[in-house]
């Protein structure tokens, strides 16, 4: 039986199975953060949102940090 790890190790189909798992991921933290800053302030204005669709892996943990304890939206991305 192949395993997921038998085609991650796999030289030619594990380097596209990385990229889409991190792709994945990404948007997964994206629509989180979407979520938690929503639910908190509202309806997120199209500069946030574009900011949130560029912003790199760390940013969108950095922001992620800071909305359950921040008092604006613009505190976030501070």
């Amino acid at each position: 039986m192949i395993t997921m790890q038998d085609l991650m190790e796999n030289k030619v189909i594990g380097p596209w199975l990385q990229d889409k798992y991190e792709q994945g991921e990404k948007a997964g933290e994206r629509r989180l953060l979407r979520l938690m800053i929503g639910g908190r302030f509202g309806r997120l204005s199209p500069e946030i949102s574009t900011r949130l669709e560029q912003a790199t892996e760390p940013e969108l943990t950095q922001w992620a940090m800071r909305t359950p304890s921040t008092r604006s939206i613009d505190a976030i991305f501070a």
